[in-house]
């Protein structure tokens, strides 16, 4: 029961309007959507900074998260690994397609979000204590991933950057704010603090003002 309704399809109806409410969309979006499918248009795609071989391919897909998760289409992991080696080589032309072309599979942009509860000791009959997980397609995984390892080595991020990113958490950014603390007290100086928590932060991201600033 989810505030007051019990019924399963007007609780997914319940969720879907919820989790729609709090996504940013705005003129600007839609002016950076304009921008962004112009620069998009006049891109030209060197696919020579791609290895599109097997060998390549199976190097990428065995780096992938194993989770057992289903995709939109069905698919999962496990698909791939106990299927033929073709599946492999076939995504690598898949992939040769879409850089080529410069076209994205629309199923690609499709995903099933499921609400997870937040606080268990809370209010489980309240939206609000409900955040959304996408589930996304898991060739439009394997296509990031096999992205991410031909230009890993130009994403660099900066090192206080702390969350989203490998052998790194909130561990490490705890130690380095008291550490950081530690040393302006010894000094007797003053320390400013300033805790910014933006709501909905991810869901407020305006996806095609950020691509843009990618591509520029």
């Amino acid at each position: 029961n989810i505030n007051g309704i019990s019924n399963p399809s007007d609780c997914a109806k319940e969720f879907a309007r919820h989790f729609s409410s709090v996504c940013s969309r705005s003129d600007l979006e839609d002016d950076s959507k304009r921008r962004y499918e112009r620069l998009l248009a006049e891109k030209v795609y060197d696919i020579s900074l791609f290895d599109f071989g097997y060998r390549n391919a199976l190097k990428v897909f065995d780096g992938m998260s194993q989770t057992l998760s289903t995709d939109p289409d069905g698919i999962c992991f496990k698909h791939i690994v106990h299927g033929p080696k073709r599946l492999i080589v076939l995504f690598g032309l898949l992939f040769r397609a879409i850089i080529t072309h410069g076209y994205c599979p629309m199923l690609w942009r499709d995903g099933i979000q499921l609400p997870l509860v937040k606080n268990r000791l809370g209010d489980i009959c309240s939206l609000d204590n409900y955040r959304d997980i996408t589930i996304s397609s898991f060739g439009s995984k394997f296509f990031e991933a096999f992205v991410f390892f031909h230009f890993s080595d130009v994403f660099a991020t900066d090192p206080l950057q702390f969350g989203y990113k490998a052998k790194s958490g909130a561990d490490m950014a705890f130690f380095t704010f008291y550490e950081a603390i530690a040393h302006f007290v010894k000094q007797n100086t003053p320390v400013y603090c300033c805790l910014l928590d933006v709501k909905k932060a991810f869901n407020s991201v305006q996806h095609y003002t950020l691509l843009c600033c990618l591509i520029d």
